[in-house]
């Protein structure tokens, strides 16, 4: 095959890929021939299933956590609930991961009412410095814990600063209750605040 205007090398690899093609087109023509794959034929969709199926690796196992994991993991949980809540005003996960009974509830409760007058919060995130779990004792668990929250500013519904709060960490207790198979804040106690 001579084409006008192509250099030797350029016909030299045209004719080369032209010979890959006619290889590759004989030799899946030959495929059909005793064998399950004809050309234009899909295998069986419960072949292809069996094979794929054999060739995936398997999902990694789960990890079961420690109950002293767990308590850990469920503070963590409820202070990013509260930086969540003091910052949009929804405070759904931190009543879900706290127990009735706790004090916090009532901040819990200025929140939704602050956002429900047109009030916001600016800034408040709060954040755990430190955190180890210490003991058991039934249907409790107890933490020591340090937290900080960062600053923050109330404004109206207008954006009039109506309160403003420095920076401040507090050092304390954490007391967990167990609530079926999972853990909620019972009581956060204050031993020092800077």
């Amino acid at each position: 095959m001579i084409v006008m205007g192509m250099s030797s090398r350029s016909r030299r690899r045209a004719a080369r890929w032209a010979a890959v093609v006619v290889v590759l087109v004989v030799g899946l023509s030959g495929c059909s021939s005793g064998g399950s794959l004809a050309v234009g034929r899909l295998p069986s969709h419960t072949a292809s299933a069996s094979v794929a199926a054999s060739a995936m690796p398997s999902p990694p196992p789960t990890k079961v956590l420690s109950p002293q994991d767990e308590a850990v993991a469920t503070v963590r949980q409820f202070f990013e609930a509260l930086t969540t809540a003091s910052t949009t005003g929804n405070t759904a996960p931190a009543v879900r991961l706290s127990d009735r009974r706790c004090s916090c509830r009532a901040v819990l409760s200025d929140i939704e009412h602050d956002f429900a007058q047109g009030r916001r919060a600016i800034g408040g995130e709060w954040s755990i410095n430190s955190l180890k779990f210490f003991a058991f004792d039934g249907a409790y668990a107890y933490l020591d814990l340090n937290y900080s929250v960062a600053a923050y500013r109330v404004l109206d519904a207008t954006g009039k600063v109506l309160n403003s709060y420095a920076n401040h960490r507090t050092t304390g207790e954490v007391r967990l209750i167990r609530s079926g198979s999972t853990w909620q804040v019972l009581e956060i106690t204050r031993d020092s605040t800077s």
